[in-house]
């Protein structure tokens, strides 16, 4: 993903720097037409004092040819860089809408970059970037914001009964059931392994424990399925409030603390800070 996303900027700035030369060039024929235009209008004036002057045929004949003559490269400049001008037009609309595709691609890399391969949920880096925007906000607003660290009880117990497979699919059902409960608002991210951290923006540490309760709940009324039989999943979680002007590695150090307490109180819970 990371190479994709690499790749994606390299050719955004060569389609752009494509475009610079292009109309570079462009520029740089309507300026010499330019020139030439000027010498044109320093030979007409002299064909029109001459015509002035003129008493016979032969001098009307000469004036004539002369200035057909020195219009052709003018009329040649004039014919190119009009041409020039549409090509110029059809290459910038292409280029446009390369730009527009590789700015697309870019996004959804970047994107990609900070997503869980697995469940979908935001990844370690997601949730860093939804962290630095929350706590903006919060700052500004002078909003909660509240972190919950959620892991799985018994998972190795589960892996190792029902096979890798199972587990993965335990983790994608655990996703599922907290999008379900949880706002659209609230951040998901998985941090590693069987662990989750929930960010809850303008929520403070009452709601945000009863959040992850509700999602306890639901995890019972819903039973993992797999292979035809049901299997009640539980985690344990820890609930801070964030603290500001604190690091999510503070926040996330006192969650977690507050979740292996809940570890040790017997699992299935959730414990606050």
């Amino acid at each position: 993903v990371i190479v994709q996303q690499a790749g994606a900027r390299r050719s955004l700035q060569e389609a752009k720097l494509a475009l610079k030369e292009m109309l570079a060039t462009l520029i740089e024929r309507i300026g010499s037409m330019g020139n030439s235009t000027g010498r044109f209008y320093d030979q007409v004036g002299a064909y029109q004092a001459e015509l002035e002057k003129a008493t016979d045929f032969d001098t009307l004949s000469r004036v004539i040819k002369g200035l057909l003559a020195d219009t052709q490269p003018v009329r040649t400049d004039i014919e190119q860089s009009r041409e020039d001008l549409m090509n110029a037009r059809r290459k910038v609309e292409a280029y446009e809408q390369r730009v527009k595709q590789l700015e697309k691609e870019l996004v959804t890399v970047s994107t990609l970059v900070q997503k869980d391969p697995l469940t979908h949920a935001l990844n370690r880096r997601g949730l860093e970037e939804s962290f630095r925007v929350e706590t903006a906000r919060a700052t500004r607003y002078g909003t909660p914001l509240t972190l919950a660290i959620v892991d799985l009880d018994d998972f190795k117990i589960l892996n190792d009964s029902l096979g890798h497979l199972a587990g993965d699919r335990a983790l994608v059902h655990l996703l599922t059931v907290m999008q379900a409960a949880l706002r659209p608002t609230d951040v998901v991210a998985r941090i590693g392994g069987e662990e989750f951290a929930i960010l809850f923006s303008t929520t403070d540490l009452d709601d945000a424990v009863a959040a992850a309760e509700r999602v306890l709940s639901e995890l019972a009324a819903r039973p993992f399925q797999h292979d035809g039989a049901s299997r009640v999943i539980t985690f344990s979680a820890g609930v801070t409030g964030w603290v500001p002007g604190e690091t999510l590695e503070q926040a996330m150090q006192r969650a977690d603390d507050t979740m292996y307490r809940a570890k040790r109180a017997g699992k299935n819970r959730v414990e606050r800070a």
